[in-house]
Order: C-alpha cells, then sequence, then structure tokens
C-alpha cells in the first residue's frame, strides 16, 4: 500500500440495546427504558505484521465503556449521553473520529425509534 494513499480503519458497535434512566419527563425518570446505541470510529489500521488485541481499539472495551456511562446514573438528555461516549472514545488517541447514533425505540409509536446523532473529530493539533 502506498504511502501517499491515505487509509484508516473503522470499528463499529451496532444498536448496542441497554435498559437505562434517560429522558426530562416524570415517567422517564421513574423507569428505565430501552435505548440502542450504534458507534463508529476511524481509528489508526492495525499493524499487518500484529494479529493481537494490543495492536486494536477494541469494540469490546467500547462496549463496556458505553455501559458504564449508561449504568452511572440518570440522564436527561440523549445528546449528553451521546458526547459522554463520543468523548470516552476520543480518549484513546488511536481513535481519529467517531459517529455516535442513540435511538429511542419506544419514544413514538409513529416510528421505528427517535433519537440523535452526533460526529466528533480530534482536534488536528
Amino acid at each position: 500500500m502506498s504511502s501517499n494513499i491515505p487509509s484508516w480503519t473503522e470499528i463499529f458497535i451496532d444498536n448496542l440495546a441497554l435498559d437505562m434512566f434517560i429522558g426530562v419527563h416524570d415517567h422517564e425518570k421513574a423507569a428505565p427504558q430501552r435505548v440502542l446505541v450504534s458507534l463508529s470510529a476511524r481509528v489508526d489500521p492495525p499493524h499487518a505484521d500484529r494479529d493481537d488485541l494490543s495492536g486494536v481499539v477494541s469494540y469490546g472495551d467500547l462496549v463496556r465503556t458505553i455501559q458504564a456511562l449508561a449504568e452511572a446514573g440518570h440522564i436527561n438528555l440523549l445528546e449528553t449521553f451521546a458526547e459522554r461516549i463520543a468523548e470516552a472514545a476520543l480518549g484513546d488517541s488511536r481513535v481519529h473520529a467517531v459517529s455516535v447514533r442513540i435511538a429511542k425505540p419506544q419514544a413514538c409509536t409513529a416510528a421505528q425509534g427517535v433519537g440523535v446523532q452526533i460526529f466528533r473529530a480530534r482536534n488536528p493539533g
């Protein structure tokens, strides 16, 4: 592969189901509700000569981080939860950009889900 051609690896988590306390309405504060979290992260390509976990960003670690954030206590806004997830992902210097999508599948009966999607990138300097 030529060094002049940009390359990256993208890892993803698709519709991680979580039951958590999230929302501004009284009924949302009284009982957990289901949210679906999807994440896509642009990361450094793995080293071609290494076939081990130490050379990659682990989606397993990201899943555990998202679960811990969901379990940390009530969050009012999906936007807040998404920002916390993005900040945690970008805390790994190998992650250059991240997309976080959070849906509430039961919040609007006329839709399969409603929610928010954010895109964040590391400052290049």
